[in-house]
């Protein structure tokens, strides 16, 4: 999963990411494939919605580069379930799709991959509402506020 917190998380969410990192080693199954016991990271102390970000102010950070889709939904094999306050823009010629939730205000930004034409987006968001990349995928945080950090992470990705 990769989210976009506020960067008063980063500490917590790069001990976080290094928790997991241990957890992963510590329960590789046998064989390599897969994992005996499952990490399950806890929700970051500040909270998204402490930057009382509406989903307009968030439509105009993407500046018309994402389109606005439809309609969210999630589920498995055939079974489909529409995400109640959900959102989500994609790129229009990459695959990469911003998504979350809101209410009156943004409750979640997640990101599904991240090419590197994606780099001025990021950090014009997180300049914007001053937040953190965490990637529990790869296990980083990123700031930004760094187009350098950017860069290094979106060629690691």
């Amino acid at each position: 999963m990769i989210s976009l917190e506020p960067d008063e998380n980063r500490f917590e969410r790069t001990r976080v990411v290094n928790e997991a990192r241990a957890h992963g080693e510590a329960h590789r199954a046998p064989g390599g494939i897969g994992w005996t016991n499952i990490y399950v990271a806890p929700a970051p102390p500040v909270a998204l919605e402490t930057r009382a970000i509406t989903p307009a102010a968030l439509r105009d950070a993407l500046c018309g580069e994402w389109i606005a889709v439809g309609k969210l939904v999630t589920g498995y094999s055939s079974h489909r379930e529409d995400i109640v306050g959900g959102y989500a823009f994609r790129l229009r010629e990459e695959h990469a799709v911003i998504y979350g939730t809101a209410g009156a205000h943004v409750t979640s930004i997640n990101i599904t991959r991240c090419p590197l034409e994606i780099a001025d987006t990021l950090y014009r968001v997180g300049v914007t509402f001053r937040l953190i990349l965490c990637d529990l995928w790869t296990d980083q945080v990123v700031d930004l506020a760094a187009l350098p950090a950017i860069a290094r992470y979106l060629a690691d990705s």
